[in-house]
């Protein structure tokens, strides 16, 4: 069985409030006192019961991470330095994927909230309704949306420049000597991704002698992207260049072995 707070008071002949004190290196413990009980609680192997303690603290030193999908490159990366980042805080991350499902998305945070997580970073899937925001207003922690802007600033957010990512992506394959582009990305209604698409086609629509950009709307996934390539390499074979609207698209639509069939 675990060694509970009571072993090591008991261990060391004092009570368990002192225990808790010295453990926590509070004040009103004697230096010897305290290095008697950390001596005792190293040699019973004591580990503190973290619930227990969020019951007393309010605190269970957890953070949240909610993306769409983490096969994503971009996602991945994200993780990574939100755990990075947790670490030294001294919390635990727990990751969820949305599968670019909003409802899905919302049933995480409800069930987050339910393990009294300290606080939720997420990407949003798609516009968030006023009805979801005021729901999340109404959440007791701090959440921070990734990658999405909220109509009421009720919520931190982190966000790129979509736009000027766009501008940069036109200007990149202009460089090159590309005429014919095409430019494969999600719904059409869809804020980072619209954003992107704008930077890219008014880049190219500055350009007067640059013919139109092809623009294919779908799924922003691996699917996604496998099922708009496909459909670009065999109705506009002239494209002899694309742009993706994110990285799990662009894993897709970079391979070089297509092989596209009427």
């Amino acid at each position: 069985m675990a060694v509970t707070i009571k072993d090591v008071a008991r261990e060391s002949g004092v009570n368990i409030s002192t225990v808790s004190r010295a453990l926590n290196d509070e004040y009103g413990v004697h230096p010897e006192t305290r290095e008697h009980v950390v001596a005792v609680a190293n040699r019973l192997k004591y580990r503190p019961n973290r619930v227990a303690r969020g019951l007393v603290t309010g605190r269970s030193n957890t953070l949240a991470l909610i993306v769409s999908d983490i096969r994503n490159p971009f996602f991945a990366e994200v993780a990574r330095g939100a755990e990075d980042a947790a670490r030294i805080g001294g919390c635990d991350l727990v990751l969820c994927n949305s599968d670019l499902n909003a409802d899905k998305q919302i049933e995480y945070v409800h069930s987050l909230l339910e393990k009294r997580v300290d606080g939720i970073l997420m990407n949003s899937v798609a516009v968030l309704s006023r009805a979801q925001q005021k729901d999340l207003a109404k959440c007791p922690v701090p959440i921070v949306l990734l990658n999405r802007g909220a109509s009421r600033k009720t919520f931190s957010t982190v966000c790129s420049d979509n736009e000027a990512g766009g501008v940069l992506a036109a200007q990149y394959l202009i460089g090159l000597g590309h005429r014919d582009m095409a430019h494969i990305t999600g719904p059409r209604h869809h804020g980072n991704l619209t954003s992107r698409a704008q930077g890219f086609l008014k880049t190219i629509a500055a350009c007067p002698n640059l013919p139109e950009p092809i623009v294919l709307n779908g799924e922003n996934s691996f699917q996604g992207g496998y099922e708009l390539t496909r459909q670009l390499l065999r109705e506009h074979t002239k494209a002899t260049a694309i742009f993706a609207a994110n990285d799990a698209m662009a894993l897709v639509c970079s391979r070089r072995s297509w092989r596209v069939s009427s």
